[in-house]
């Protein structure tokens, strides 16, 4: 029997919640996330708020992995002992339907926090070394965990693609590595030598990187059903975002080098100075200037008309 019920505008009411010790008309219930956009936990919070204080914190915080369907205890000490009890009770009392609701909860609020958010604000931290000299190839999955999955189906047999791409600075292909996986009860079934297939988005041809020890559907079968579907502006589209938010992630990795570089520069300096002493400065070397070159006080004059000749001051 469910417990929860959602009403159209979204409020959450618990069914029965005086066997818990606590009073429908005097609780206030809200579902909480965390809000990274890439963090691939599968916690929600159920926040209980007893009385009518407003900016009162909640009496409660029960948290849940919603996938594992079971209550859980949040890092650093965030979980009280009196919140895990009386989460372990909700999590005992919840029917498959009430795991289904908290589900598609997490799932429509982790895709619009991703879809929301500004693409420079994605901070990700990319194994650079790998991906530039390696060129290892990064999973979408990998950085957005929660979004919508991409299938085809071919004779009844439904197929995950796990699409992977090259973010290399160096190279500037449109071709995504497609691993075939079967789908059995909406849960890829992960072969040890799965079907690999080298997509190419923009001719639209592929290669076969790996054969794979056991393959249901031909590779051709598989890629009639990616065209069929016009699955490409979706790999395209995925590449392109990656690439940004990598480059991004490059860009600020190359000012956080840099910085640390001058920091250490500059304590090499005040080490080999006293502080009390400036450091020498390098010399400034004077330049020989063309006659008919443009005089470097900005005057757009030659140089022989400016102020060759001219006293210095």
């Amino acid at each position: 029997m469910s417990i929860i019920n959602v009403s159209e505008d979204n409020t959450l009411t618990i069914h029965n919640i005086e066997k818990y010790g606590l009073t429908n008309n005097k609780c206030r219930l809200e579902l909480d996330i965390h809000k990274s956009p890439i963090c691939a936990c599968q916690d929600i919070t159920l926040k209980i708020y007893t009385g009518n204080k407003k900016y009162k914190p909640p009496e409660y915080n029960l948290s849940f992995d919603v996938f594992e369907k079971q209550a859980i205890r949040l890092a650093n000490d965030q979980t009280s002992e009196k919140d895990f009890q009386l989460a372990e009770l909700f999590a005992h009392d919840f029917s498959e339907k009430d795991w289904k609701h908290l589900q598609k909860f997490f799932l429509d609020n982790k895709r619009q926090i991703a879809q929301s958010t500004p693409i420079d604000q994605f901070d990700v931290p990319f194994p650079e070394d790998e991906i530039e000299y390696d060129f290892l190839m990064i999973s979408y999955t990998d950085i957005f965990p929660f979004e919508k999955t991409v299938y085809i189906e071919h004779n009844d047999i439904k197929y995950f693609l796990d699409d992977q791409y090259c973010l290399s600075s160096t190279c500037s292909c449109t071709h995504v590595a497609l691993t075939c996986n079967v789908v059995n009860n909406d849960k890829a079934i992960e072969k040890a030598d799965p079907l690999t297939l080298l997509f190419d988005y923009q001719k639209e041809s592929y290669e076969i990187m790996d054969h794979g020890s056991e393959n249901i559907a031909l590779p051709k079968e598989l890629v009639d059903e990616i065209l069929l579907y016009d699955l490409g502006k979706i790999y395209k589209e995925r590449h392109q975002k990656l690439r940004t938010i990598y480059n991004n992630f490059r860009k600020k990795s190359q000012e956080e080098r840099q910085e640390r570089q001058d920091h250490q520069e500059r304590q090499e300096q005040g080490h080999q100075y006293p502080f009390n002493k400036p450091a020498p400065q390098k010399p400034i070397v004077s330049q020989k200037i063309a006659r008919n070159s443009p005089c470097p006080c900005g005057s757009g004059k030659k140089y022989k008309k400016c102020c060759l000749g001219k006293p210095k001051k």
